[in-house]
């Protein structure tokens, strides 16, 4: 969402520059701005791509948790979960139990 609304700006900002250039009918700049423009809404576009594998590929992980040898089933602890951390007098825990 947040690199979607950075295309956005990009593209609000090249309005704004090309603007007055067409005006003067310099296309020499107008095009210098288009060039610069384009670059970046590329690389966050590609960024969005690249994102979108790599949640693709977790996803594909996750379905496969406790199916494949590769992908253990585990539990990882949070920090902060009680149950890790909570002691009693005697030194034992919750995990104990």
């Amino acid at each position: 969402m947040y690199i979607e609304s950075q295309i956005t700006s990009t593209l609000n900002a090249f309005g704004n520059d090309a603007y007055p250039a067409m005006e003067a009918n310099d296309s020499e700049r107008v095009r210098a701005f288009f060039v610069a423009a384009k670059r970046v809404v590329d690389q966050y576009r590609a960024d969005i791509a690249a994102k979108n594998q790599d949640i693709c590929e977790l996803n594909e992980r996750i379905a496969r948790v406790g199916l494949d040898d590769d992908v253990p089933a585990v539990r990882l602890e949070r920090p902060g979960d009680v149950r890790s951390q909570s002691r009693h007098a005697s030194g034992s825990s919750l995990n104990d139990l």
